[in-house]
């Protein structure tokens, strides 16, 4: 009796399956062509017949993001809180087309030294650890007509990420080893230069155009003024382009406009009150 009852409830079980996969398949059916009917309509039988709702962008005004912090610096800040990280992008006026034509190279491998070159009281190495942990990243490069260095950390890490940055911009020591190595690279790196005909094409065009002007500087390299290049050189370099009042600073991320301020005006206390009027280039 047990058995012949256990024996039903398990042709119900089967049978109750069934049914309910059944009604799952037909409603799906049901839905798949409702869909495909929905996308028929939506077909038009030549490109011209296409239409789109009028999009209307309105840029956001810079005003309602610019801020003046304490040193005279600009920032512009934006809040996003979409997810909690933190941003920060310093625009430097300076250039490799402000070296020295027998200094070529000079600013390239300053910003490049300046980040992995190490700081007082830190390695490069050190540095390069901490911002793993921190799952951060800073950048620094000097390119023709601008430097630029770059901040990203999670947002619970501002107070740090910031104490690291200012640390790389303010108090770089260029180490000698580090340098060394990297005038390797570069030296390495031009030995190749006339591999390509279409990077000997581009460089060419670029004296063409612009003859002996200035941003034609970089591409004026030579063995001679990169093996000219010091660490003396370079620490001149950084402390005359690198200074809150010669800087711009872009900003975004999750948090409050008004603490971030604060803590920018922190970042960028304690710093020589420096003025620097840029040639003009001809």
């Amino acid at each position: 009796m047990r058995q012949r009852r256990t024996n039903m409830i398990r042709q119900y079980r089967l049978l109750l399956d069934r049914s309910v996969a059944l009604v799952m398949t037909l409603v799906l059916a049901v839905v798949l062509a409702s869909a495909s009917v929905v996308q028929a309509e939506k077909i038009v039988d030549h490109p011209e017949k296409l239409k789109y709702e009028e999009l209307k962008y309105q840029p956001p005004k810079p005003d309602g993001y610019r801020h003046t912090l304490k040193c005279g610096a600009t920032a512009y800040v934006v809040e996003n809180s979409i997810v909690p990280t933190f941003e920060l992008t310093i625009y430097v006026r300076t250039g490799s087309m402000y070296e020295p034509l027998e200094k070529a190279g000079l600013a390239s491998m300053t910003g490049y030294l300046m980040r992995n070159g190490g700081v007082q009281g830190m390695t490069a190495k050190e540095i390069d650890e901490r911002l793993a942990f921190l799952a951060g990243e800073i950048s620094v490069n000097i390119g023709d007509s601008r430097g630029r260095a770059n901040l990203f950390c999670l947002s619970k890490d501002v107070d740090e990420g910031l104490g690291l940055l200012k640390k790389i911009l303010r108090t770089p020591v260029f180490d000698q080893e580090a340098l060394t190595r990297y005038r390797a690279d570069v030296l390495s790196e031009m030995e190749q230069r006339n591999s390509s005909a279409a990077a000997i094409e581009s460089r060419e065009w670029q004296f063409l155009m612009y003859g002996d002007h200035p941003s034609t500087i970089p591409l004026r390299r030579t063995e001679q003024s990169v093996n000219s290049i010091t660490r003396e050189d370079m620490i001149a370099f950084q402390q005359k382009y690198f200074f809150p009042k010669n800087f711009i600073l872009a900003v975004s991320g999750d948090f409050k406009t008004a603490e971030i301020l604060t803590k920018l005006d922190v970042m960028l206390s304690n710093w020589p009150d420096q003025q620097l009027t840029l040639p003009v280039l001809s």
